[in-house]
This record gives C-alpha cells, sequence and structure tokens, in this order.
C-alpha cells in the first residue's frame, strides 16, 4: 500500500474502523478487514492493531471450520502479533 494513503487512513482514524469490519457477518468482509490491518501495521501503528481485542479475535478466526478465515487469521498471528505474544508471556 502507498505510504502516503497507509498514512492517511491512520491519521483519519480508518483503523479503528477496519478493526470494527471484524465484527462483520460478510465473510469477506473480515477477510479483507484482516489483509488491510496486515498492509496498515507499521511500528507506529502495531499496538493497536495487535491490541487484545483483536488477538481475542484473531484467535477465534483461527479456530472457525472456514478454512479461508481460519488461515488468513493464523497468519495474522503468527507473523504479526509474535513479539506481542512473547511479551505478554513473559510479563
Amino acid at each position: 500500500m502507498d505510504k502516503e494513503i497507509k498514512q492517511h487512513i491512520v491519521d483519519n482514524g480508518g483503523l479503528s474502523l477496519v478493526i470494527n469490519c471484524l465484527s462483520s457477518s460478510n465473510e469477506e468482509t473480515v477477510l479483507s478487514a484482516i489483509t488491510t490491518l496486515m498492509f496498515l501495521t507499521t511500528p507506529q501503528t502495531q499496538d493497536e492493531i495487535t491490541s487484545q481485542e483483536v488477538v481475542e479475535c484473531m484467535e477465534k478466526f483461527a479456530a472457525s471450520s472456514n478454512s479461508r478465515l481460519s488461515n488468513l487469521a493464523r497468519v495474522f498471528l503468527q507473523d504479526y502479533c509474535k513479539r506481542t505474544h512473547s511479551q505478554q508471556k513473559r510479563d
């Protein structure tokens, strides 16, 4: 994603809007929201994107019988939450 677009989304409250899409009943919306959060993850947005609320949601999705949702949520947890989970386990 273009850096300017990414910054525009972040600066205008877009992260919370994308996070809210995780609760959609539309599978495609949820998948798009997860993918968008992955693209928006930077050192500055990491804490908000890997908040406890989001991690719990991803853990629920990872346990889903829907393979698309489960696989994408697992990738998110492994690639974007690894440092956060490690730090929480030590604390």
